[in-house]
């Protein structure tokens, strides 16, 4: 399970604001966590793959998909280590199924507006949380 030098809080927080597709203010808010994490440790590039994430939707929904399509090849990246191990804080194959489908679209250039869709990804948080 990762453990962040901030509180669940702090995290949930970020949950909250991009479940309400507010990612640029979900990217913020993780960011303050990745900032007070050692360099290169797990809960510090799980968060980064987050924050990539948030960014790309940001983007999204700016219309400025080809950064969307660099920043969710490198935050899938980061967060499929998790994939099958988990992360103790979130659903994360739950998640990435969400997001991969966005982001074949985006490289096929298949994107329908809104490019989010009706349902935007969202994060579930882990049992226990």
């Amino acid at each position: 399970m990762l453990e962040f030098p901030g509180s669940a809080e702090d995290f949930e927080r970020g949950v909250e604001l991009f479940n309400r597709g507010r990612y640029f203010e979900a990217h913020d808010a993780w960011e303050q966590l990745w900032l007070g994490e050692a360099k290169d440790t797990p809960p510090k590039l799980f968060i980064q793959g987050l924050i990539m994430v948030a960014g790309a939707l940001d983007q999204c929904k700016k219309g400025e998909y080809s950064g969307a399509v660099k920043l969710l090849e490198k935050g899938v990246k980061r967060l499929t280590e998790y994939r099958s191990i988990g992360s103790g804080v979130m659903d994360v194959e739950d998640f990435l199924g969400k997001i991969e489908p966005l982001y074949e679209r985006l490289i096929a250039g298949a994107v329908s507006e809104p490019p989010l869709g009706d349902s935007p990804p969202a994060i579930r948080l882990s049992r226990g949380r």
